[in-house]
């Protein structure tokens, strides 16, 4: 209402005036803030974004039913623990990456801080989850993973890299991982595990997809910039899945239904790749990126080429 539901396109105070006043002279002293352009952090409706995250808060001690977790077969259970494993790794740096951000957005944007809080939740909340999954049922903590996919969350530059390397070019790819596991896994318990990270990754993917569709249409060197950014994110990516050998047979042996079905198991495991994939090029397509003409290479025989099992 007024000036407080106005935000403009540059803030132009470095400490903590709130939206809709100013600071009062002679007691301004600057903060920590670095990130001062709307474009590089805003997202149409993130507001709507940061209600939803609250109202669809749950909790994994609370609100998973694991007296209700079955016996499963070694390899299942073994692979499952392993894709436990890697992806509450990838949470624990995403909640460091995105914490250390934080802080630097301007006061003026809050409603991108208060919701990028909630994802901090989120994360957290996903690495305890997959952490307590690993040791509920008698499997345990698998291999860490090599984490080459890290150095582009960690080697970006522009906040905007971050959202894009995360938010969009990961997210596409944990999204559908999350949701192929709630359809194909034998125990109910799991299930419903991965069905509720599931929607907590879509909303992540919905931010990250609102916040390129903003920048694309108000930053001048959008179109620049994102080819840099989309070429480290996919490299990294690509890198990741390539070389994460352990997390591959993982996901074979559980889109197969077990060891005895690996074969079955790496089909699987190529027409996921396909689906993320695709789910990736769409949402860049709705951003009004044309991505495929130079896509990463890498991603595309992820994709094409069946995976010896």
């Amino acid at each position: 209402i007024g000036t407080y539901g106005h935000v403009p396109d540059r803030w132009p105070y470095e400490n903590d005036t709130p939206l809709g006043s100013h600071p009062t002279p002679g007691s301004y002293a600057p903060g920590s803030y670095t990130v001062y352009d709307k474009s590089e952090v805003w997202a149409d409706g993130v507001d709507a974004l940061y209600e939803d995250a609250i109202r669809e808060h749950w909790i994994p001690a609370t609100d998973i039913n694991w007296a209700g977790l079955e016996p499963l077969p070694d390899d299942i259970e073994r692979a499952l623990c392993q894709v436990c494993t890697t992806f509450s790794q990838h949470g624990l740096s995403e909640s460091k990456l995105l914490g250390s951000w934080e802080e630097k957005i301007a006061y003026g944007f809050h409603d991108v801080k208060d919701y990028l809080a909630t994802w901090l939740f989120d994360a957290g909340r996903k690495v305890e989850a997959l952490r307590k999954r690993s040791l509920a049922n008698g499997g345990g903590m698998g291999i860490q993973g090599l984490g080459t996919m890290y150095r582009a969350w960690y080697g970006a530059l522009k906040i905007t890299e971050l959202f894009v390397a995360i938010g969009v070019v990961y997210k596409s790819y944990e999204v559908v991982t999350f949701e192929r596991l709630a359809e194909v896994l034998p125990n109910a318990v799991d299930r419903d595990l991965f069905r509720r990270l599931a929607h907590d990754s879509a909303r992540h993917l919905e931010f990250g997809t609102r916040h390129l569709k903003y920048y694309v249409q108000h930053h001048e060197n959008s179109r620049e910039y994102l080819e840099h950014f989309l070429s480290r994110a996919e490299s990294a990516l690509s890198d990741e899945l390539h070389h994460s050998h352990a997390e591959a047979a993982a996901l074979a042996i559980l889109l197969g239904g077990g060891v005895e079905k690996l074969e079955a198991g790496a089909a699987a495991l190529r027409q996921l790749r396909e689906d993320q994939l695709r789910k990736y090029l769409l949402i860049l397509d709705a951003c009004a990126v044309d991505r495929l003409p130079r896509v990463n290479p890498g991603l595309l025989n992820l994709a094409r080429t069946q995976q010896p099992a």
